[in-house]
């Protein structure tokens, strides 16, 4: 039983460690689509059949304006699988090896209260800092008057469905258009003051497991 338990001791650390890898294969794939690549390679098809599942996860998450672009949503659930499934793990294998399964319960389920506010947090954080680069590249662009191309298109789509709302709160501005540093400073401080906090306090239930944050 002991030498069992020594050798799933291990799943947790190999969950954190597969789940990293299959996230960075994503944002490969991501990344080569910019660039229109050759669809017959090698390389292209096996990134394309590594991303199906991570696409359907996004197209279960993501909201109707960006269902083109679930496989980003799809990164984000993996990211959040990746923060919660290895703590789940380690959880369960230290709720097994307690020596009274029913008074140690109570601490696995607060745990797990823990890790999927942490991991929640997470997911929410990693996709403000995303929406946070993605306006100061459009601020630039919008300033440097950038000409047409997939990554200018990619751009402007996906951040002007965000700074509607905000434009509408702003005094219109004939010199250029200021509310993509006005959206980020608040999502900085949103992060910053709101859900690195609260990431801070649910670490609390958490322990003595820590999520996975490669």
């Amino acid at each position: 039983m002991t030498i069992l338990l020594q050798s799933l001791d291990l799943l947790p650390e190999l969950a954190c460690i597969g789940l990293f890898i299959y996230k960075w294969l994503l944002v490969i794939h991501i990344l080569l689509t910019w660039f229109n690549p050759d669809p017959s390679t090698s390389v292209v098809r096996f990134l394309r059949h590594c991303a199906k599942p991570a696409w359907r996860l996004g197209l279960w998450i993501a909201p109707d304006r960006f269902v083109r672009y679930a496989l980003y949503f799809g990164v984000l659930g993996v990211l959040f699988l990746q923060a919660w499934i290895p703590a789940f793990l380690e959880s369960t294998l230290l709720l097994v090896s307690a020596p009274e399964v029913q008074s140690a319960f109570s601490p696995f389920v607060i745990q797990l209260v823990g890790h999927t506010a942490q991991a929640f947090l997470l997911i929410l954080n990693s996709l403000l800092w995303f929406v946070i680069i993605l306006l100061a590249l459009y601020f630039v662009l919008t300033l440097v008057r950038a000409g047409n191309s997939p990554i200018t298109y990619m751009i402007y789509s996906m951040s002007v469905p965000i700074l509607q709302p905000v434009r509408r709160l702003l005094p219109p501005s004939t010199k250029f258009d200021y509310s993509a540093p006005v959206c980020a400073v608040i999502l900085i401080l949103l992060s910053s003051f709101g859900l690195m906090p609260l990431s801070a306090y649910f670490s609390l239930f958490s322990l003595p497991v820590q999520i996975c944050v490669l």
